[in-house]
């Protein structure tokens, strides 16, 4: 009779493979697995073999597992949480899951005295550090690299007798473990777990210390999965891959059809029991080296970004001794890493990559587990015209920023009072004033505080953002994340949310159409063009391309609303891209000081400006493309707002934009001189409708 073997976790990447195999050689196989969103966003897998039993279920449920373990021959245990940065700040969760499950399977297997074979997987993180020979010294079996050697940039591992740089070599199974990481200290303990509950009650297992797994069916949207992974996600989404220290750290990187073959060998050879076996290849691969081969697999152009940062606890290198697998059960990796990697390029053609890298990268960075001698410095201009208290609340809520290096500066719209003043003595000289003898608009305001900021060479990004806007203290590093992590992007969206209603969003930054009518984002759902002015990061090289040659940015003549999606459009003509920053949260007042989106004011500037905009931005091909939603698109504003009895306030908008149209076209020659890309790239994000809905 076929013996029945359990995978937990088992439609996750290794477990699927396994079942795969295991089913080719005629086992009955019952996967029981929760489906976690991180790794199965979109539900059970379509890989999954029909031919499995599956149970959806928690490994943390009791009743779930003992039902899922009734007349099992065979448990692989892979059920876990993953992630060795993730797993430093959801400790809780790590520990439950990895340590708890283990500790559910053993209690019901002593409760019900069943005895089926447990194979386990270990984990190389629990070594921490490789071992390294020195050639005075002989092997060595270091700690962890000091923060300040890696804060001087001295990356490699030194003999502790002579200081000399040393050579990394492969990790035996006896090497001491020392984890530094949650994940990898609940691998440890769960081995010591199942060794002293296994040996005392006689239940054969096994354990097998996975070094780095790649392969087809690694999620490539889980930025907490395999360092491969996540660099072919980003790949594919157009952007560099991420290398932090020097790039030559090196790991292990072993295919996850070798590992399933050791698995194999695990579950059928009695030599295996009782023992542990490191399952790799015995060669190290240095990271960098391996980011090029698949940028170059990828038919891409770019190059990794190495940005000289190191994540704490981590371990420079990291490559297995598997000469005792080798030895007892036979076992010898088989493919060759540039067939493997080059295997999963032509898989990861046809799938689907959401690229989420900075976000978890700027996780770590948020919990202190990302380092680096600098950030690069952000200037924040927001707006004050007579509102001191919203002011006040603004730099207060930016002064708790978590952002190190960070620039805070106020324009004073010509209030009344000595607003500025006030502000400057509230704040003793922490923030920087501007002072304007008259209101200039938020254009006017926006290019004093522009100006100021880029007198500062060392600033690399300026955001703006409203001073009835309250930022939460991880904000900046968010808005920041995207733009080091690809260049190319110019323009980050933050997320903003209502003051009084804090379930409901205000604005997701501006989707435009291809009648360069410009929308509130309420939902993720269409494309962002670019920022709003409300709370928008912009590369601080972006805006010196696109300044006017009379000094501006934004444009004076606008005063108010439009503003944004002039400087949008041109900075996307001059080569840069907008993305949106989820976790960068602020709490707007909306309307606090324009009176609403309804007011005359907003109204007249709103329709006013979208015109000069039309004229002084769109080229002419996507002019003589979508002219008719254009007209169609001016003349349906307008019998709108006469519905609404807003006759007076939408002809004095209209009119003003016609008389006005002599001035657009002087500066659209400077403005069409900066494009540096194709219609076709500036119509991409474009949503092709004159008109669309406020959210999906």
């Amino acid at each position: 009779m076929a013996k029945t073997v359990l995978i937990t976790g088992g439609a996750g990447f290794i477990g699927s493979h396994l079942t795969d195999r295991l089913l080719e050689a005629r086992y009955r196989v019952r996967i029981l697995d929760n489906l976690d969103p991180q790794i199965h966003s979109e539900g059970k897998p379509a890989y999954l073999n029909p031919e499995a039993e599956f149970i959806h279920g928690d490994v943390r449920d009791r009743q779930t597992f003992k039902a899922a373990l009734e007349g099992v021959d065979a448990v692989f245990h892979f059920a876990a949480a993953v992630g060795t940065g993730q797993s430093m700040y959801q400790i809780a969760k790590y520990s439950a899951v990895n340590i708890g499950g283990l500790s559910n399977l053993l209690d019901i297997l002593v409760e019900t005295g069943a005895r089926p074979k447990i194979i386990f997987p270990g984990s190389a993180t629990s070594y921490g550090e490789c071992a390294h020979a020195c050639p005075e010294h002989g092997l060595q079996f270091p700690s962890l690299r000091p923060i300040e050697q890696l804060e001087r940039k001295d990356w490699e591992i030194h003999c502790p007798h002579c200081q000399r740089v040393m050579t990394p070599a492969p990790i035996p199974e006896t090497q001491p473990l020392c984890p530094q990481f949650v994940y990898g200290l609940n691998k440890k303990s769960c081995e010591e777990l199942l060794e002293a509950v296994a040996n005392t009650y006689g239940i054969p297992y096994t354990i097998l210390r996975f070094f780095n797994v790649y392969g087809p069916r690694q999620s490539l949207s889980n930025p907490y999965t395999g360092v491969i992974a996540i660099f072919s996600s980003r790949i594919k989404n157009g952007q560099p891959p991420i290398v932090i220290e020097d790039g030559r750290e090196s790991r292990d990187f072993v295919s996850v059809y070798d590992v399933v073959r050791a698995c194999v060998l695990a579950l059928e050879k009695d030599e295996a029991n009782g023992q542990t076996f490191n399952v790799g290849t015995g060669q190290g691969v240095e990271i960098l080296p391996m980011a090029k081969l698949l940028i170059k697999l990828h038919g891409a152009t770019m190059e990794p970004v190495v940005n000289g940062e190191f994540r704490k606890n981590d371990f420079r290198h990291s490559q297995a001794d598997i000469s005792k697998i080798r030895r007892l059960l036979g076992f010898e990796p088989r493919v060759d890493f540039v067939d493997g990697i080059t295997e999963l390029y032509h898989w990861s053609k046809d799938q689907t990559a959401t690229d989420r890298f900075h976000e978890a990268f700027e996780e770590l960075r948020q919990r202190g587990l990302l380092t680096t001698s600098e950030r690069p410095k952000v200037a924040v201009v927001a707006l004050n015209w007579n509102t001191y208290d919203l002011t006040v609340e603004c730099v207060e809520a930016l002064q708790r920023s978590s952002y190190p290096n960070l620039k805070i500066i106020i324009v004073d719209n010509g209030s009344a009072n000595r607003e500025g003043g006030r502000l400057k003595d509230k704040f003793s000289q922490t923030i920087e004033v501007v002072q304007n003898e008259k209101n200039l608009g938020v254009a006017g305001g926006n290019n004093a505080g522009i100006r100021q900021a880029l007198k500062d060479l060392d600033v690399r990004y300026v955001v703006i953002m409203n001073n009835d806007l309250l930022v939460e203290p991880e904000t900046i590093g968010h808005l920041v994340a995207p733009a080091e992590a690809n260049q190319m992007v110019g323009m980050v969206a933050g997320r903003m949310m209502n003051y009084f209603r804090r379930d409901r969003i205000d604005n997701l930054g501006i989707a435009m159409t291809t009648a360069g009518l410009g929308y509130n984002r309420k939902s993720e759902w269409y494309p962002i063009f670019c920022p709003c002015s409300g709370l928008g990061l912009y590369r601080a090289e972006g805006f010196r391309q696109i300044m006017m040659p009379d000094g501006q940015v934004w444009d004076d003549d606008f005063f108010a609303y439009s503003d944004e999606q002039d400087v949008g459009f041109r900075l996307r003509m001059a080569g840069f891209a907008a993305t949106y920053a989820p976790g960068a949260v602020g709490y707007h007042k909306d309307g606090a000081t324009s009176g609403g989106p309804s007011s005359d004011f907003s109204i007249y500037h709103g329709h006013r400006n979208n015109l000069w905009f039309l004229v002084k931005d769109f080229p002419a091909g996507l002019w003589w493309k979508y002219l008719p939603g254009i007209i169609a698109t001016q003349l349906g504003t307008f019998l709108l707002y006469a519905k609404r009895r807003r006759m007076k306030v939408i002809v004095r908008a209209k009119w003003d934009a016609l008389r006005g149209i002599p001035k657009m076209l002087a500066k659209r020659g400077a403005v069409q001189a900066v494009r540096r890309v194709s219609i076709t790239d500036i119509e991409r994000p474009l949503i092709r409708r004159a008109y669309i809905t406020p959210e999906r």
